[in-house]
């Protein structure tokens, strides 16, 4: 039940309700106007025109010119999700190893929050983290080692790496988890544990290499008693057109790096499953990416590094330095729409800063496999209807849906009648999506338009995934028009 404690919508102050529809829509107001900034009006309308209104006026009633679309708080995730031990997680290593990222942040930020993430079978126990932030990009010697190029805090052109520090910016500082300078995880096999850390003060500093954005690094220190890491890419090192400049810088060195902060670190492809929440200095556009291998980009055979989907493309192509759009991979290799809209939904429950703008699927081409069914159907169709309910219960303020792409693995006795099946929801859902104001991506030009529809061979990477062209070509610049509107 909710009491209001002002008129709204026929409701006079000190009046409750307990219905479920009008519990949703008053939550919607509260947490657009209070906490979130607000509630945009199109390209989406699925809050209606007096919750847009409500949300824009603060508890005082008075109306402010909130940027509603913006964020000052930011999840930045260049991985996507991972189940269990496939394809990235790799299990209970007893290395007594420390991991450093340093990786570009879209701009200035004065603050940092660890997501810790497990998705692996065993638990992880008496982990511990350090971040700073460094001017330099560089990954061999130049005034400094290379080893200081590549894991240090380096300000001015000195490697503050002697000892951890507990305010400032001159070296690194240990993160806490309520106040504990060490965090647990339970085992992530049945369901995926997330852990957030503490706030960090930490203040960014200029690039002196020529880059235009700023750097954070994140050291991570898992216990050798067993922990699980991941693989990155040595790719992400260096700029490329794949990756829009976006760099991550990954390295290890065999030690405690928290308590040996000058542990000279050597260039890796490996770091634990943890990435930061960034308090910026201006707001920002957020982004989520929430979807299936096709949105992950993990398949190298597709995207060479693993990591520059057309998701992260169409963002770095809309961002700038006044108008900056900051990605979060949440996309999950392998896995249903059931699965990847849970895992975002609990991160949301977690406490992670809802985004300016959900980029999903409600159906997966890994829903109904090869024989797609009615009850799966179904299914898409209400994920839809929640997606939509969700965003108006955290005060998301834009939503983007993507199409069941081409599936070439339709191809029994009834093929054309299970393809027809997945043409049907994505008509089904583009209706809903145009009711409802959504934002809908056609990708029309992937296939050929035929029954059973084939790829395009430019633009066929296998079955049921798009190739490299595709992402590069199609894919981003359609995305990257919709998010050039919402961060006009």
């Amino acid at each position: 039940m909710i009491t209001f404690t002002r008129d709204w919508r026929g409701y006079a102050k000190g009046s409750s309700v307990g219905t479920l529809a009008d519990t949703i829509e008053a939550l919607a107001v509260a947490e657009g106007a209070a906490i979130y900034g607000g509630v945009a009006g199109p390209l989406n309308s699925y809050l209606d025109a007096d919750n847009r209104v409500q949300a824009q006026v603060d508890g005082g009633g008075i109306t402010s010119p909130l940027q509603s679309r913006r964020r000052s708080e930011a999840l930045v995730r260049f991985q996507g999700i991972c189940k269990a031990s496939s394809p990235f997680n790799i299990a209970a290593s007893t290395v007594n190893q420390t991991y450093t990222v340093k990786l570009e942040i879209e701009a200035p930020f004065s603050g940092v929050r660890i997501l810790a993430d497990n998705g692996a079978p065993n638990a992880q126990t008496g982990n511990k983290m350090a971040i700073g932030v460094t001017e330099t990009n560089a990954i061999t010697a130049t005034g400094l080692t290379a080893a200081q190029n590549i894991g240090a805090p380096v300000i001015g052109g000195v490697a503050y790496d002697s000892a951890l520090v507990t305010s400032g910016n001159l070296g690194y500082k240990q993160v806490t988890w309520a106040a504990s300078g060490t965090y647990n995880l339970g085992a992530g096999n049945a369901a995926r544990q997330y852990l957030l850390s503490d706030w960090m003060s930490l203040q960014s500093v200029a690039r002196a290499d020529g880059g235009s954005r700023p750097l954070l690094l994140m050291r991570q220190k898992p216990d050798p008693t067993g922990y699980n890491f991941l693989v990155a890419s040595a790719l992400m090192r260096s700029a490329t057109t794949a990756n829009r400049g976006r760099t991550v810088v990954t390295s290890t060195y065999f030690g405690d790096g928290l308590t040996t902060p000058n542990g000279a670190h050597a260039l890796g492809t490996t770091y634990v499953d943890t990435y930061p929440i960034i308090r910026f200095n201006v707001p920002v556009l957020s982004v989520w990416g929430v979807g299936d291998s096709i949105q992950q980009g993990n398949s190298t055979g597709i995207i060479a590094d693993g990591y520059s989907n057309f998701v992260a493309r169409a963002c770095a192509d809309v961002s700038s330095l006044t108008k900056p759009v900051v990605y979060a991979n949440l996309s999950c290799n392998g896995q249903t729409a059931a699965y990847y809209w849970a895992n975002a939904k609990a991160l949301l429950a977690a406490g992670v800063p809802p985004p300016s703008v959900l980029v999903t699927a409600p159906a997966s081409v890994n829903d109904g496999g090869s024989t797609p069914t009615v009850a799966h159907i179904d299914a898409q169709r209400d994920r839809g209807y929640d997606m939509i309910a969700t965003c108006r219960l955290y005060g998301i303020p834009a939503i983007i849906w993507l199409p069941w792409l081409v599936n070439e693995n339709l191809t029994d006795i009834s093929t054309t009648y299970y393809d027809s099946k997945r043409k049907q929801i994505n008509a089904e859902l583009k209706a809903i999506a145009e009711a409802a104001g959504i934002a809908w991506i056609t990708l029309t030009g992937l296939g050929d338009g035929a029954s059973p529809e084939k790829w395009v061979t430019a633009y066929e990477y296998d079955s049921f995934h798009p190739n490299e062209l595709a992402h590069e070509s199609v894919m981003a610049p359609a995305l990257a028009t919709v998010l050039a509107s919402l961060n006009a």
